[in-house]
């Protein structure tokens, strides 16, 4: 009997400690998990949906509206704040104007621009200044070469202001010493000097050229946004 019941403590001890090593594996496994998942819930949390970066962003896009020395409109474009009075657009889409104007994406009035603070004609980029203050939308400080990633462009294509067109990084082509941004989100005249977002509703890009033809599909092209932060320096 004493035998027995001795051989009884040992069996549950040892099933004790056996089930104690499964719970505490279990509870390392999990824990070696779950900065796995935290990073996870980080990454996701940073995307965005297109309605959100849309509704984050409209307030500081522009349309801008070039005009000949009569005082009759020859163009538009697009364009958005990087500081708090200052738009960013393509070179091309203020080229030859006399005078520059421009209104929100949803707003009527039509506001005055100051001057032409800075412009490269080989970037085909300008940092014009108003009177008006808007908040800076974020500009991204590096080359947004993910090849696949979602991107997001906003603009006034045939001035129907705040298109909104979604798209990827199609590829990223050289030229020279330049780089553009080739992308599948739609751009048309119009469409030039707007935003292209990533899905963290960071400015990656500027909306600049469309290639086309009757026997091809459009390419759409954007300036990296590094090159507007340089410009303005």
């Amino acid at each position: 009997m004493r035998i027995l019941c001795i051989m009884k403590l040992v069996m549950k001890y040892e099933f004790r400690e056996a089930f104690k090593g499964i719970y505490t594996n279990r509870i390392i496994t999990r824990l070696k998990f779950m900065p796995f998942i935290a990073f996870l819930g980080i990454a996701q949390a940073k995307a965005k949906s297109t309605e959100d970066i849309y509704n984050e962003t409209k307030g500081s896009i522009v349309l801008i509206i070039s005009y000949d020395k009569t005082g009759k409109p020859i163009s538009t474009g697009s364009g958005f704040f990087i500081k708090g009075n200052q738009i960013a657009t393509n070179f091309h889409v203020i080229e030859g104007s006399s005078d520059l104007r421009y209104k929100g994406i949803h707003d009527q009035k039509i506001h005055g621009i100051s001057k032409v603070l800075t412009f490269s004609k080989s970037l085909d980029l300008a940092i014009l200044s108003t009177t008006d203050e808007k908040s800076p939308l974020s500009i991204s400080p590096n080359l947004f070469d993910r090849i696949g990633a979602k991107v997001i462009a906003i603009g006034n294509p045939k001035g129907l202001t705040g298109t909104v067109s979604e798209g990827i990084i199609s590829g990223v082509r050289k030229l020279d010493s330049f780089t553009f941004l080739q992308t599948t989100a739609p751009i048309s005249p119009g469409s030039s000097g707007g935003p292209l977002f990533n899905e963290s509703g960071e400015v990656v890009g500027v909306t600049s050229l469309v290639l086309g033809g009757s026997n091809s599909q459009n390419l759409n092209f954007a300036i990296p946004s590094h090159l507007l932060l340089e410009l303005g320096q």
